[in-house]
């Protein structure tokens, strides 16, 4: 198992889960999402990799070719982004399948100078941010965790549509807004993003008040 991917799970169980609850792990054959299932949740393990536990409900399947029959309250996805051929596309799916309150964890190992196998895609905090970001999504109370070998951004859905952009110099001023830190061109994207916990978000989890939330992220988007 990943070296600190476990307390993550548990932190999540401890201070988010709530009884009754779809969860879906993409690319979790490792099992160290099992813990999700307390409170009576329903696991659901989506893997290209087959399986080996009875304990849970699991599908062998290339995620990109694959058509859920429901939709899901958390999406959980740890180590696999990285593996990702098309980021975005796998991104866009990831929020097509979610519930509109969805919350969504996304952990990737930190970017290495050397080259590993299968790791086509290498993300520091910041372009992790970014990246979810450019698939409409706005992170601005999230919340960002770097923790051994791990880079976590744990959020509600919230739907945002995409200002203008060039995809060049300037974009970083533009999407500012949307980040859960103040960002610029330039930023470093390693270092100062370990202690970013989104107040209010915590506040929404723990209180149950996800509809009433949800709501009033349609009454913000709508005002855009």
């Amino acid at each position: 198992m990943i070296k600190g991917n476990i307390d993550i799970v548990n932190y999540f169980a401890q201070r988010y889960l709530r009884s009754g609850m779809t969860v879906l792990d993409i690319g979790g054959a490792n099992l160290s999402t099992l813990p999700l299932q307390e409170k009576g949740n329903r696991l659901t393990i989506l893997d290209i990799k087959r399986v080996n536990s009875p304990s849970v409900r699991s599908i062998q399947a290339d995620f990109y070719q694959w058509i859920p029959d429901q939709t899901f309250d958390v999406i959980w996805c740890s180590h696999t982004l990285e593996h990702a051929k098309n980021v975005g596309l796998f991104l866009n799916k990831m929020i097509k399948i979610a519930s509109d309150n969805a919350i969504f964890v996304i952990i990737v190992p930190p970017a290495r100078d050397n080259l590993v196998g299968g790791h086509i895609n290498s993300f520091t905090p910041a372009t992790l941010c970014y990246n979810i970001i450019l698939s409409g999504q706005n992170l601005s109370r999230s919340s960002v965790i770097t923790h051994e070998y791990n880079i976590a951004v744990i959020w509600r859905r919230f739907d945002w549509p995409l200002p203008a952009l060039k995809y060049d110099r300037g974009d970083i001023e533009t999407l500012n807004h949307l980040f859960p830190k103040k960002v610029h061109q330039g930023i470093n994207g390693k270092q100062g993003w370990d202690k970013i916990r989104a107040d209010d978000f915590d506040e929404i989890l723990t209180n149950d008040a996800s509809s009433e939330t949800h709501q009033q992220n349609q009454t913000i988007l709508n005002k855009k």
